[in-house]
């Protein structure tokens, strides 16, 4: 009887020992699959590297100097000249840069939200400039050349010393302000004794007499 309690007292031994050798060896496979093995750790390294390639390359690329373009501004502006500008300025900052626009400048005949392009050269009209054009345009689009009064040769011109209002009104450029000071000018100083002293009349500038010379003569 003595001799199986022994028996079994050393076997009991044996299976303490076996499992704690089983906790050991369970303990040694999980503490090496939470912690990462030195390939892991230098593949990891070869990662960042990449990534800190790939960045310092973008960074390159933002870095460049944007390129420099040319553009000319005159007419109504305070300082006319060749400013220097980045792609995508655009007309607000060309007229910014000369000073900005003068007391005359007709503003709302510039689009000031377009790209400046290189090489572009803008101009800035005054008012009466701006008027002129419009009166052309609308003359041009609302009257034909009719025939007023036929020479010799059926050529179609108009007196400017005997007009009245609607006639004058069917020139290129003159609108009803104009053609009363055509008449105005006529009453105060006297016949036209040349087509060119049109010029004298407010408004009309040498660009409106070249489209009015071809159909207009002076006479009694």
């Amino acid at each position: 009887m003595e001799k199986q309690q022994w028996m079994q007292h050393i076997n009991l031994k044996y299976l303490v020992v076996a499992v704690g050798v089983a906790m050991i060896w369970l303990f040694n496979q999980w503490q090496s699959l939470a912690q990462p093995s030195q390939e892991d750790f230098f593949a990891s390294e070869e990662t960042i590297a990449e990534v800190s390639e790939t960045y310092q390359g973008i960074e390159a690329d933002n870095t460049e100097e944007p390129t420099i373009i040319y553009a000319e501004i005159k007419g109504a502006v305070m300082h006319p000249g060749v400013y220097t500008f980045h792609e995508g300025d655009r007309v607000m900052d060309l007229i910014h840069k000369a000073g900005g626009p003068t007391d005359e400048a007709a503003m709302m005949a510039i689009n000031q939200a377009l790209l400046i392009q290189d090489q572009m050269s803008l101009s800035v009209p005054t008012y009466q400039e701006w008027e002129t054009e419009q009166e052309i345009s609308d003359s041009l689009t609302t009257h034909s050349h009719t025939v007023i009064e036929a020479g010799s040769e059926g050529s179609a011109i108009i007196n400017i010393n005997t007009a009245d209002s609607s006639q004058l009104q069917s020139l290129p450029g003159i609108g009803p302000k104009k053609a009363e000071a055509i008449i105005a000018y006529r009453e105060e100083h006297g016949s036209f004794q040349a087509t060119e002293e049109m010029m004298a009349i407010s408004g009309i500038g040498e660009k409106t007499y070249e489209k009015l010379a071809p159909l207009i003569k002076v006479g009694p």
